[in-house]
């Protein structure tokens, strides 16, 4: 691993990289691109880990007994974002859908909040044009659409990490939680509440 580790490092630490390209005398003119230096070393950490858990402070856990088959790992999945959809079209199977999943809705264009027919002084969620273009996406574009949703949010960077740090997990595998940090914990949550982990 100390060859791997070392070869990554030297690769990542090179000079910056000169593209030509011709300007309008047809003369080469050189261009420097340098990667910025927190991701740069970010992506050494990551080439060089060296542990099982996607992020730092956190050992393996143990294997689950009684893993959850792929089959029910997706079926919950769906269960979960068609609530989702549901309670956007008003549909009383998803009633009970959690506030903060309720509130990313309305930030996010999909619904709007409007007073309600029988009570004037109390507010119902209803569809927005934008819901109803989202709905007539693909599952896959939806969730995708989802996803820069929250990566519009102010914590961005910590929504990319989290991102990032799931492309190293694998399906149907247990992580231990407390390596997140608090923002990345509240995200977790958001994600769970539409099925996307």
């Amino acid at each position: 691993s100390s060859s791997s580790s070392s070869s990554s490092s030297s690769s990542l630490s090179a000079p910056p990289h000169k593209k030509r390209r011709r300007n309008g005398r047809g003369q080469e003119v050189a261009r420097t691109f340098l990667m910025n230096s927190h991701f740069r070393n970010g992506l050494r950490r990551s080439l060089s880990m060296d542990q099982d858990v996607p992020w730092r402070g956190t050992t393996k856990m143990k294997p689950d007994k009684s893993p959850p088959a792929a089959s029910a790992i997706d079926k919950w999945m769906h269960t979960k974002w068609d609530k989702v959809l549901y309670f956007m079209v008003g549909s009383p199977q998803a009633e009970d859908l959690p506030e903060h999943t309720q509130d990313f809705l309305v930030h996010s264009g999909l619904m709007t909040s409007r007073p309600s027919d029988q009570d004037r002084s109390q507010e119902q969620l209803k569809i927005s044009s934008k819901g109803y273009e989202f709905l007539l996406l693909s599952i896959h574009k939806q969730m995708w659409r989802f996803v820069q949703e929250f990566i519009t949010y102010d914590n961005k960077s910590e929504v990319l990490g989290f991102l990032f740090q799931l492309g190293y997990c694998k399906v149907g595998q247990d992580y231990p939680v407390k390596g997140l940090s608090a923002s990345q914990q509240e995200l977790l949550q958001q994600f769970v509440s539409f099925g996307l982990i």
